[in-house]
């Protein structure tokens, strides 16, 4: 079993750059739509930089729940991707409220699909968009080929390399009680 997690020392490599909110989320939907055999929402959160009465506003509306201290936790699948639509909508109109804005939704992926080939796995990836947008990958994998499959499809849709330098070797135990902590 092989675990593929960067440090959080580079974790900027993961950084989207500019890529606009549009992009990112059409590219998340191609990659789990041809890596992931099955995955499966898990949380969405955003967050409100800097003190813009106006957009929280705008954003409460938008949910339909206030927010917590400029953030909203515990958003459902549909709310998050209004809050993409919404940020989509922002990069056009209003570039500087779209980085005022970060959502990131999280997902967990049961299967992956190598080589046509369904591989059971508990890997989980969570996109996020607006203020620094990036991709956070936890990933496991039964083989080295396996990761080389994925790795090749994310460099294939431009979204980030990974780097096999953060492919670590695990122990079954350590699979295990990682495997229970996301449950």
């Amino acid at each position: 079993m092989y675990r593929y997690q960067p440090p959080k020392s580079s974790i900027w490599g993961h950084l989207l750059r500019k890529m606009p909110a549009s992009r990112a989320h059409s590219l998340l939907g191609e990659f789990l739509g041809t890596a992931a055999g099955h995955h499966e929402f898990r949380s969405a959160r955003a967050a409100i930089r800097l003190d813009n009465k106006n957009l929280e506003t705008r954003i409460e509306e938008l949910l339909g729940v206030p927010s917590r201290n400029s953030e909203f936790t515990g958003l459902t699948l549909e709310q998050s991707n209004s809050l993409i639509r919404e940020v989509i909508r922002l990069e056009v109109t209003s570039p500087e409220e779209a980085r005022a804005l970060s959502v990131s939704q999280s997902f967990l992926i049961t299967q992956w699909v190598v080589d046509g080939a369904r591989v059971l796995t508990r890997s989980r990836l969570t996109m996020r968009y607006g203020q620094l947008p990036g991709i956070s990958t936890h990933f496991w994998f039964d083989t080295i080929p396996q990761f080389h499959f994925v790795s090749r499809i994310m460099q294939e849709l431009r979204i980030c390399k990974l780097n096999e330098k953060h492919l670590n070797k695990m122990a079954p135990k350590d699979w295990e009680q990682w495997q229970s902590s996301v449950n």
